[in-house]
């Protein structure tokens, strides 16, 4: 039977786990349905669509194809679910797939630790009623895309990286500051997941796990993420693999920036009475934090001009940075470009302000 030509179908990904002797489980679905050209943006785990009988079965369904063939490893088995409840064998991925954190985060077993174990020989720990399904997981992909323009690759250097922090937040990424990205390869910098006890908490998770993440000097994909979470239909549950196609309107313009805070600059000693080192941590508008030393010198690498080194950060909204900086005479904090405290001048008062003497 084949499926409909329907674009409200959905695309679910049921994992598998199979050793050699035999015994091979599954680990619920992710549903995949939020993509563009083919390309999945985000996934989620488990899928709203689906009722425990509905999952049970596809699950059964996976394991089947999956042992049919002498399976060994971690895999996945894709599927094509339509507005009535069937579901169609689409392919099976014989690895372990990008999305496989939100899996690990709503059944607490690392898959990569797993996937190890079986190639090695090793029989399952689990069986299928060891496994219990446990909240909710989002995962975003973060590209070097401009979503706005058409998703035009965006390669470069990134002057600034911080990942989001907090519980159930999770960031798969290689990205640091000063890291090149090249126009030759996958526009993938990282993978943000977070898990909630329910879908609604991790949608709210993943807001504000979107609004702490920082990656300036090249275009990401972290505005457009934030457009899919507001869309009422993704709230409730409402999508399907033309959902992009659906909500093109919503999701041409950049949200708005957060509103403006007062400025506020703190520097921190490292350690209690330890006067020689200092943390610095900005909030605010624009605010800047450099040395009145930086080096000028320019260095060319791969066809990018950069400093070397940086020691600077920029603070905007409600994003801060935190670097560590010698305290000594040579070293200045420079506030809006026109407030300027010498360290060696400073005072570190016990609230652990800094001052200006």
């Amino acid at each position: 039977m084949q499926p409909s030509v329907n674009l409200n179908n959905l695309q679910v990904s049921n994992q598998v786990l199979c050793d050699k002797y035999g015994n091979c489980i599954h680990l619920g679905e992710r549903d995949c349905s939020i993509q563009r050209r083919n390309q999945k943006l985000l996934e989620e785990a488990p899928s709203p669509a689906l009722t425990p009988e509905l999952r049970k079965r596809m699950g059964s369904a996976a394991v089947a194809a999956a042992s049919s063939i002498g399976y060994v490893g971690v895999g996945t088995v894709e599927f094509l679910l339509d507005s009535s409840g069937d579901f169609y064998f689409m392919e099976m991925n014989t690895r372990i797939q990008v999305e496989h954190p939100v899996t690990e985060m709503i059944y607490s077993i690392d898959l990569i630790e797993e996937q190890i174990r079986v190639a090695m020989g090793k029989k399952l720990r689990y069986t299928q009623n060891d496994v219990k399904l446990c909240g909710h997981a989002i995962e975003c992909r973060i590209n070097a895309e401009d979503a706005f323009q058409g998703f035009r690759p965006g390669p470069g250097l990134v002057t600034a990286y911080l990942p989001p922090g907090g519980p159930f937040v999770r960031m798969d990424s290689h990205l640091y500051a000063d890291y090149l990205v090249p126009p030759t390869y996958d526009s993938l910098l990282g993978k943000l997941v977070v898990w909630a006890p329910t879908r609604e908490k991790a949608i709210t998770r993943m807001q504000r796990a979107l609004r702490d993440t920082v990656v300036t000097g090249i275009p990401t994909t972290v505005d457009y993420h934030k457009l899919i979470l507001e869309i009422q239909d993704f709230k409730e549950g409402k999508v399907d693999t033309s959902f992009i196609l659906k909500h093109e309107a919503e999701l041409s313009t950049p949200p708005p920036p957060p509103k403006k805070k007062k400025s506020m600059l703190r520097a921190m000693p490292a350690k209690e009475g330890d006067k020689s080192l200092v943390a610095v941590v900005g909030m605010g508008e624009d605010e800047h934090v450099q040395s009145n030393n930086e080096s000028k010198r320019h260095q060319e690498r791969k066809g990018v001009t950069r400093r070397e080194p940086l020691p600077q950060h920029i603070f905007n909204d409600e994003k801060s940075l935190v670097t560590v900086l010698s305290k000594n005479k040579s070293s200045k904090l420079v506030l809006n470009g026109n407030e300027s405290c010498n360290r060696g001048e400073g005072e570190l008062l016990k609230s652990r302000s800094l001052v200006c003497t």
